[in-house]
């Protein structure tokens, strides 16, 4: 059966990516009247970043005058700068390895193509991301999309519901296979660019060259799992949980990161084995229920199955989940996800702790 058509104005955003290019092709065939937005991210952090913009916006302004749709700039330089880099910046200093993606979600792209809709009398808002709004009774969740290999819900549990409300994600039911071929079939390959993985204002994906611009690193002790010291570090914001490689710790057997302790200054390293943790505690939550029944699953990062949540408990403004089975490598800093059939009900970040998990 065809789809009905439905009419009315969204704006996109559009990045001059495969995604982005095929959502904005789905909307049109939808009935859409369709805008790309393209944000500009890095006035004032480097020059290097503002070519990247650059290319960006002529990539996207190409791609929409194929198209044959509208396309404005829009430079969120400040707020980016100001919401998502300095916390990135804040979370290493305290031991933490962030995402910077769902917070540029939560503070940026979405309110800020809600401001552009508003300000063109467009009911609707749309990225290219892979994921679903669903509505569940009379309530709006968002929601896992059908690939789950490419699902980027993870990203976005921090988008608040007023937003979701009038959001459509074109590609919540596709799969990347799928959208590459539409992409061929319409001659748009030509016109798409990359993906990529890396931090988007980190020149070079220079990590610790970048942390080293803003942070003054304290070195301190590197401990073995009975406090013993066995080493000396040059500063935690250059550790992660999980690592292995670079610790400059010469050992009979690999040891990993378990812990970044900022009060003391202190790393402690651990055996493969010591890295599992059957029990994690988050903050910063962002709830959708307030009763966790079983049956639950949790990601505990983006590249991460998720897995069977055996209990879940909040108090104080804390979450703590119990997993079925022990997790690798629970980071503070990273988000906890949470699904119910699919549906995400919450979420936070882990926190530092220094208890010691069964």
């Amino acid at each position: 059966m065809q789809r009905k058509k439905r009419m009315g104005k969204v704006v996109l955003g559009m990045s001059g990516g495969v995604d982005s290019t095929i959502a904005a092709l789905c909307l049109l065939q939808e009935g859409f009247s369709v805008t790309g937005v393209t944000f500009c991210f890095f006035d004032d952090l480097d020059p290097g970043l503002n070519e990247k913009d650059n290319a960006v916006v002529s990539r996207a302004a190409r791609i929409c005058s194929e198209l044959d749709i509208p396309h404005m700039v829009i430079n969120v330089g400040r707020d980016f700068k100001n919401r998502v880099v300095r916390a990135f910046i804040n979370s290493y200093r305290t031991g933490e390895t962030p995402n910077p993606c769902i917070l540029c979600n939560e503070h940026i792209k979405f309110p800020f193509l809600a401001g552009v809709a508003d300000s063109i009398g467009a009911e609707w808002i749309s990225t290219g991301h892979y994921a679903r709004v669903v509505k569940y009774g009379s309530r709006i969740f968002l929601a896992a999309a059908r690939d789950t290999g490419k699902d980027q819900s993870y990203f976005l549990y921090r988008v608040p519901v007023k937003y979701l409300r009038r959001t459509i994600f074109p590609l919540g039911e596709k799969s990347k296979n799928e959208v590459r071929e539409i992409a061929r079939e319409n001659g748009l390959t030509g016109y798409v660019g990359k993906e990529s993985q890396d931090v988007c204002f980190i020149p070079d994906n220079n990590l610790n060259g970048f942390l080293d611009k803003f942070i003054d690193p304290r070195p301190g002790d590197v401990v073995d799992s009975r406090g013993d010291t066995i080493g000396k570090h040059r500063g935690i914001c250059f550790y992660t949980v999980g690592q292995r490689k670079g610790l400059g710790i010469s050992a009979s057997t690999p040891l990993y990161v378990k812990e970044t302790d900022p009060l003391l200054d202190r790393i402690t390293l651990v055996k493969e084995e010591e890295l599992y943790s059957r029990k994690a505690v988050c903050g910063s939550l962002k709830l959708r229920i307030r009763k966790f029944d079983i049956p639950l699953k949790a990601k505990i990062r983006f590249r991460h199955r998720a897995t069977a949540v055996e209990a879940v408990q909040i108090e104080a403004g804390k979450l703590t989940v119990t997993f079925s089975k022990a997790q690798r490598a629970v980071t503070p800093g990273q988000s906890l996800v949470l699904y119910k059939d699919g549906l995400v009900v919450g979420g936070g970040v882990f926190i530092n702790r220094r208890d010691k998990w069964d």
